[in-house]
């Protein structure tokens, strides 16, 4: 498996390219193990490595999110011993901490693999992925089958597009900091012109803030929280996950502005 990832890095001079290009490939690996552990079944894939890996969005990531599927029990702690044992097979050294809270936790970390690689003088440098599996999610989002070809042949349930754009919208309205990949990732969904899953929408807001909203005035909200914001800061948060750095300069309050003038 080193070798694979070796040959998968060098596609790139850039040190900080070949750890984002070897994240992706364990991405996947976790993913492919998951599916082979028939979880699936109980979580569905979403957040920005969904898009990225699903919908091929120009920005690199970092976790893998889930959310459970209504009526599922899931074992985190079969989960991370599982997955540990099977990455294992593929001679990666790895150990797992489990945080078995309302949003669970597997920090997955690789020991080993950058000294390896060439991208750590340390020995003792581990690069850690971490799972988030939303167990309380809210009511409302709707799920589809994505068949992933390379460099493995598996199927992952994951949320559809409009699903993933409300918890986007909702974590934009409601994070309590901001996060320069949000705007990105709002960026594509704007252009896209794919609208919110406004049931879900409603529900996370409710369920995180305590209050109801008229879901339909999603726009309204979303301006009037962008037109605070410092896109310096932004742009500069979300350059280094960009595989055209350029692309940062898109995020302005201008080309949102526009293309939420012609949302239908």
């Amino acid at each position: 498996m080193i070798e694979i990832l070796r040959k998968e890095i060098e596609k790139t001079n850039l040190r900080y390219e070949k750890i984002h290009i070897l994240r992706e490939y364990l991405h996947l690996l976790i993913l492919k193990t998951l599916y082979d552990l028939n979880a699936f079944k109980e979580i569905a894939f979403t957040g920005g490595t969904a898009l990225r890996i699903l919908h091929n969005t120009s920005r690199y990531s970092e976790d893998l999110d889930f959310s459970v599927l209504t009526g599922s029990q899931i074992d985190l702690k079969a989960i991370g011993k599982n997955l540990r044992y099977k990455i294992d097979i593929y001679n990666l050294n790895v150990d797992t901490n489990v945080q078995n809270k309302t949003v669970k936790t597997i920090e997955i970390r690789f020991k080993g693999i950058l000294f390896s690689l060439g991208l750590s003088p340390h020995l003792n440098e581990k690069l850690m992925i971490k799972l988030e599996i939303d167990s309380n999610p809210p009511e409302g989002a709707k799920t589809e089958n994505h068949l992933i070809s390379n460099p493995y042949l598996f199927q992952i349930k994951a949320y559809d597009l409009p699903s993933m754009f409300s918890g986007k919208l909702h974590a934009v309205l409601y994070r309590k900091y901001v996060k320069g990949r949000d705007y990105y990732d709002l960026l594509w969904f704007l252009s896209k012109k794919i609208l919110p899953n406004i049931q879900l929408f409603k529900n996370a807001v409710f369920q995180t803030e305590n209050r109801s909203i008229n879901p339909g005035k999603w726009k309204n909200f979303l301006m009037s929280h962008l037109e605070k914001l410092n896109f310096s800061k932004i742009q500069n948060d979300v350059r280094p996950f960009l595989k055209q750095a350029k692309d940062a300069e898109l995020i302005t309050l201008e080309n949102f502005s526009d293309m939420l003038s012609n949302y239908e």
